[in-house]
């Protein structure tokens, strides 16, 4: 199918909100084997919404709404599509009694205008909406198919997946697009493409690459499997040291998911990252299950005190070196005694950089199982860039020793 994705909301056109709408829609769409044609965004304006309907309706199978479905004036976009479809817009009792159970459950006062929410276009299919009090509808025409979701990005979502995942997954045909991720770490986006401009120029595959922070993402699609995999294979062989991962999601989710699923103790000792690292792990759920803890030990006074690093080390290495970094993760060992432990030192900046030890000097100290590896590293960016580094990398290296290696 065909499909379109109009994003309602002054909000997002502002920009006060990310659009996060477009990127989840397009990312499901897409690996259900669908084709996203147009990305679009207006106000909540009749004029523009009923444009962007005229535009968009006569070339693609299926447009897909979010955004204004709420109870207030500026809410819209049920209103302006069933003037275009010249379709009636009726009370649903039904819906009005599960708007009013919520106000109920919640205990709040239900004002008059969210019986605004209970009237349906007539045809439509009505998705029951439990995160939220607007419900999103369905509606199939011969030319043109549409599906209203509200604009919160968690009731979009959770109507998407109840409802509309199922639906599109019907409609495929045999002749969809597959695709396939392959995450690269630590290499240029420009090097990554002039190692696989052959495969980027066979015309029985589709390859995209995709910069971000020190990584390279390539999608290979096609609707041959066989040439799909194949492609996959040679890049794999090409640049098999820096594979990381092989989804589009965050190295960090994927890495933790893992040691939470196999039961996989985690501990850290950080000084420039000043406990980002272990604020990224605790941003997922279950992990209470393995994380043991953490000490930020920032100044010198905590990293002998708390992590027995020696003061003639620190004298003769200085703080950011791979001696201290070692006796870091000593000391971290030992009260911790977890499968995975990582300390960090290094100099972050905007100051403190030398000659000899530059902003972006960072060494990372690993104990994985029984296996030791302090990594020197020197990032470039600002200070939050270079913290943000240092985390990755740490996931990158565990996602290798531990994930990779068994997939490859």
């Amino acid at each position: 199918m065909k499909i379109a994705i109009l994003n309602v909301g002054n909000e997002v056109v502002e920009g006060d909100v990310v659009n996060s709408n477009a990127k989840y829609l397009s990312e499901k769409i897409f690996n259900l084997g669908h084709t996203v044609m147009f990305h679009s965004v207006c106000r909540d304006r009749e004029s523009e919404i009923k444009e962007f309907l005229e535009f968009l309706s006569p070339k693609v199978d299926l447009l897909i709404l979010t955004g204004g479905l709420g109870p207030t004036k500026d809410d819209m976009t049920k209103e302006v599509l069933s003037n275009y479809l010249n379709l009636e817009l009726i009370k649903n009792e039904i819906v009005l009694e599960n708007i009013k159970e919520k106000f109920k459950k919640f205990s709040k006062v239900m004002t008059d205008n969210n019986i605004k929410q209970s009237y349906v276009i007539k045809d439509a299919k009505v998705l029951f909406n439990e995160k939220g009090t607007a419900p999103g509808f369905l509606l199939e025409k011969d030319i043109c198919s549409y599906v209203l979701l509200p604009g919160p990005p968690r009731e979009m979502r959770y109507l998407f997946e109840k409802y509309i995942f199922e639906y599109l997954k019907n409609k495929i045909d045999k002749h969809y697009i597959n695709s396939k991720i392959i995450k690269i770490s630590g290499l240029g986006e420009s090097y990554v493409e002039s190692n696989i401009i052959d495969l980027i120029n066979n015309k029985k595959i589709y390859i995209a690459t995709y910069a971000s922070l020190s990584e390279v993402k390539v999608k290979i699609s096609s609707n041959n499997e066989d040439e799909l995999n194949k492609a996959k294979e040679i890049i794999i062989n090409r640049f098999r040291d820096n594979i990381v991962s092989f989804t589009m999601e965050e190295n960090s989710k994927v890495v933790i998911r893992y040691l939470v699923d196999n039961n996989i103790s985690i501990s850290t000792a950080e000084s420039c990252t000043g406990g980002l690292l272990a604020s990224e792990i605790v941003d997922n759920y279950g992990v209470s299950k393995i994380f043991k803890g953490s000490y930020v030990t920032y100044s010198n006074e905590m990293k002998m005190n708390v992590l027995d690093v020696k003061i003639e080390t620190l004298n003769e290495y200085g703080a950011v070196s791979s001696e201290v970094a070692n006796e870091m993760l000593g000391g971290l060992n030992k009260k911790m005694n977890t499968d995975i432990a990582i300390a960090i030192t290094g100099i972050a900046g905007p100051n403190g950089g030398s000659v000899d030890k530059p902003i972006g000097l960072v060494y990372i100290a690993l104990k994985i199982f029984d296996d030791k590896y302090i990594i020197k590293n020197n990032f470039r960016g600002n200070r939050t860039e270079i913290r943000e580094r240092t985390c990755k990398k740490v996931f990158d290296v565990i996602s290798q020793k531990i994930i990779i290696d068994k997939l490859l």
